[in-house]
């Protein structure tokens, strides 16, 4: 080859281009049949502003012909790289403002077991995501924790002196923040890699916040604010020492937490909690770090002792809702938050119910709560036939049917009926007695039972089934064979087909309900009318004179000719 020419381009102020003669200043060199070369490129320009610089290197090589083809030409680009690095890190999102936040924690807005801070209290592992930018390379990478308050960046604009480590930066007076008093240094580690561009850190509680030097920093327990500072330096020997902002350690809040609002915390005799038979106690769990499992039990208390409690509802087809012991299903495995909840019993009494929550650490939080099942309201009783007032003689046979049904908002206890006794039907303290729902009577028969008291009332319970609550009931009763109407009571009182009462309770276990039923009798004399009279088998009209009659074995009656003659019963006879 006689013909060489080499060119070098500077991307600066010119952008021109400068050709290197062959040989010029050694820059080319013939080694047997092998030509060497070299150029030597001047970035004083730029570097001492330190805004870097881009240069184009274009060496073309051609034979003693001139010839020259693809192979013959080599086009590269140098860049001078001064800039600073820059770092940032996108999890966890830290807080930018010392002020702000130190403010907010004087606040006491960040508080244990409160799902709406949960997410900004660290606590157990840290785990750092980031990146660097702006330079081309990275050398090193230092994450430090301190309680420092002073934000900022320092970078080498900031100074004169050349680095060549982290070291010889941490030392620069330059690239030291600005905080008034040293800050206590809690943690301090380089961050390792091949490439820093996207990088992670992964920090355990041991090497910092719960080794000794941690614990005797208090950094074991409470809420403190832990300052993030970075330190980088790039392969080209710029550096950065940069404040990433501040979080929130709290290691208090690495235990799971159970939300109830229901229950109380400690047991009580009076003015204790109480809650439906069979309503919903319900609440979440939460952990930052992901729930494992969520069992909840119910205990009764017997005599004074809580003993494990069976629902009777377990051959129900949700019986699954009924479990005891019972463990929770988790929306998702590692699941963060979950609501729950739990079957309150339909027995009234008092109750205990533990709950348990793990997280995937095996960190847990166990609430016990204490509640009484009882009815609020108590229960509802409706009569659908006979309608209140009609006739009490519904057929010849004197057969009543009674037709309605029991409500209840927990479980219906038992359901009673009392015929009370005609012959006392003038005595009020009689029905009184059973329309306050309390009398010990109520409580004579037992489920499909018949009691007589001692004032000739009759009471019969329903047989209702175990815990419902709802009953129905159609039920036929007879007059005479089962209230013995026109016989006489226990004191030997006549029971007359008079007007017919009936008194109904329906008791949920906690509270009572009355409702009475009043049937007309038969309470109007019979009427015995004479218009006309037969003599010798002549028909003639009864009329004018008035005349004694006498009825048969009963006290004497009067008539008139003129008007009907009355009479109440059996036959009369004249005198």
């Amino acid at each position: 080859m006689t013909g060489r020419q080499y060119q070098q381009k500077k991307t600066s102020k010119t952008g021109d281009w400068k050709t290197v003669p062959e040989d010029s200043n050694n820059y080319c060199k013939l080694n047997d049949t092998t030509w060497t070369w070299s150029i030597d490129v001047d970035t004083d320009e730029k570097a001492a502003d330190k805004t870097g610089a881009t240069y184009n290197l274009l060496a073309v090589a051609k034979d003693e012909m001139g010839n020259s083809g693809k192979e013959s030409r080599i086009d590269r680009s140098l860049i001078v790289d001064t800039e600073s690095p820059n770092v940032t890190v996108y999890k966890p999102e830290y807080f930018s403002s010392y002020t702000d936040l130190h403010n907010d924690v004087e606040a006491n807005i960040y508080k244990l077991k409160d799902g709406n801070v949960i997410g900004r209290l660290l606590n157990g592992t840290v785990e750092i995501f980031g990146r660097q930018d702006q330079a081309l390379a990275f050398k090193a990478l230092r994450i430090e924790f301190d309680n420092g308050i002073i934000e900022g960046t320092k970078s080498t604009a900031n100074s004169t002196t050349a680095v060549e480590s982290l070291d010889e930066v941490l030392n620069l007076p330059e690239a030291q923040i600005g905080d008034s008093t040293a800050p206590d240094l809690y943690f301090a580690k380089n961050v390792s890699g091949e490439d820093l561009r996207e990088w992670s850190l992964t920090v355990n509680p041991e090497e910092w916040a719960t080794s000794e030097a941690g614990k005797a920093k208090g950094l074991d327990t409470g809420l403190h604010i832990i300052r993030v500072i970075s330190t980088s330096i790039s392969t080209s020997n710029a550096w950065q020492r940069k404040v990433l902002g501040y979080f929130l350690w709290y290691p208090e809040a690495d235990t799971p937490w159970i939300t109830v609002a229901a229950g109380d915390d400690t047991e009580k005799d009076t003015g204790a909690y109480e809650c439906y038979p069979g309503s919903n106690i319900s609440g979440s769990i939460q952990d930052d770090d992901g729930i494992k499992s969520f069992v909840s039990t119910l205990y009764k208390k017997n005599g004074n002792a809580y003993e494990l409690y069976t629902y009777s509802e377990t051959e129900a087809e949700d019986a699954k809702l009924y479990e005891n012991p019972k463990t929770h299903a988790l929306p998702q495995d590692k699941a963060k938050y979950s609501a729950w909840s739990v079957v309150a019993p339909t027995e009234n009494g008092k109750y205990k119910l533990v709950l348990k929550v793990t997280d995937i650490y095996g960190k847990t939080d166990e609430v016990t709560k204490y509640f009484h099942a009882s009815d609020v309201s108590a229960p509802k009783i409706k009569i659908e036939s006979p309608e209140n007032g009609s006739s009490a003689i519904q057929n010849v046979n004197g057969n009543i049917q009674l037709k309605g049904s029991v409500s209840d908002d927990g479980k219906i206890e038992n359901f009673t009926m009392v015929w009370l006794n005609p012959a006392l039907r003038d005595n009020p303290a009689n029905k009184i007695k059973y329309l306050t729902g309390t009398d010990p009577d109520w409580d004579r028969a037992g489920a499909g039972e018949t009691k007589e008291d001692d004032d000739g009332n009759i009471i019969y319970r329903f047989n209702v089934p175990a815990n419902a609550k709802t009953y129905d009931f159609d039920s036929t009763f007879n007059l005479f064979t089962k209230f013995g109407v026109g016989g006489k009571d226990k004191k030997g009182n006549l029971k007359p087909l008079t007007s017919q009462e009936f008194v109904f309770r329906a008791y949920d276990g906690n509270s009572y309900s009355v409702k009475s039923l009043t049937l007309s009798g038969d309470t109007i004399a019979p009427t015995l009318s004479f218009t006309t009279i037969e003599i010798g088998g002549e028909t003639k009209a009864i009329s004018g004179t008035r005349c004694r009659w006498k009825m048969e074995g009963r006290n004497y009656c009067t008539k008139s000719w003129r008007n009907n003659y009355s009479l109440s019963y059996g036959l009369c006879r004249k005198l």
